[in-house]
This record gives C-alpha cells, structure tokens and sequence, in this order.
C-alpha cells in the first residue's frame, strides 16, 4: 500500500474515535454527568459486615441483639424479619415502628438492635401456621434478617 492511502486510513480512524468520545462527552454533561461516578453509578468502596456480639431475651416478644459493624462502611438497618424452625416467620418492614429508624452502626463500633415479635411488634407482619410463633419459646433456634438500607441481608441464629 502506499504512504497516502494509511495517512489517510490513520486520519479517518483519529477522527471517528475522536467523534465516538466527543458524543459520548456531550450526553454524559447533557445529563450532568462528566463521569460514569457523578452519575451514581458507581456503589460505594467498602463492604457492609455485622457480626453479633450477644443476645438477650427482654421479654417473650422482645430480644435486644448486640450488632458489631466488622465492615468498612456504616450500616443503617432498615427492616427484620424472625423466623421459627417451623418456617413461621415475623416481618417488620420498618424498624420497630414507623417513628423509629433503625440502628445506624458505624464501622469497629457495635450497637444494641430490639427486635419484637407477635403482640409487640407494631407493624409486623405474620406468615405462616396462625397461632404456632406467638412468642420466643427457650429452648427453640431462631433466625433473624436484618435487612441494609443498601438492600444487604445480615442472618444471625439465636437458641433461647
């Protein structure tokens, strides 16, 4: 091939790159975004992790876990569920109450969480066999959900 054919086989590439960048530039700042993270688009660094440090039985509708936040970003609970080993289950879509918000649980720190169940739970939601997980009963295992604002599920198992 000669020399002014690939000069100009190079200019034409350049200059379709140089088009593909310039319209991309022009809807990202039409949309007020000069980068794919102004956008929201990129999820936050880091890693949401609890672990629980203890477990006690207030009463036989309410137990307070102590939540340790081993992840490097803070953890904001929004909702629970409690499940018996019969697959009877307690769901509250918001934490304890419409007027409470859920713990916020910085990383290396930990926090008290109360979970409710049955008549003392405003707001929850029953599941399963009617009349058969109306209390925590000793000596029975439980799982809890606790449920991130970033849609993470945390699940502990407590025996009573």
């Amino acid at each position: 091939m000669n020399r002014k054919f690939l000069l100009v086989l190079a200019v034409v590439v350049l200059a379709e790159v140089a088009a593909v960048e310039a319209i991309i530039y022009f809807q990202q700042s039409q949309l007020g975004c000069f980068d794919v993270c102004s956008c929201g688009a990129c999820p936050p660094q880091g890693k949401e992790a609890l672990n629980i440090d203890s477990f006690l039985l207030n009463s036989p509708t309410n137990a307070s876990l102590v939540l340790r936040n081993v992840g490097s970003l803070t953890v904001s609970l929004e909702s629970y569920s409690v499940k018996d080993s019969g697959d009877n289950q307690w769901q509250s879509s918001r934490w304890r109450n419409a007027t409470t918000p859920g713990p916020t649980i910085s990383p290396n720190t930990s926090a008290p969480t109360i979970i409710t169940i049955g008549q003392g739970c405003g707001g929850c939601s029953y599941s399963g066999t009617p009349g058969a997980f109306t209390q925590f009963s000793t000596g029975k295992i439980y799982t809890i959900i606790d449920v991130s604002a970033r849609n993470n599920q945390f699940t502990f198992t407590i025996t009573v």
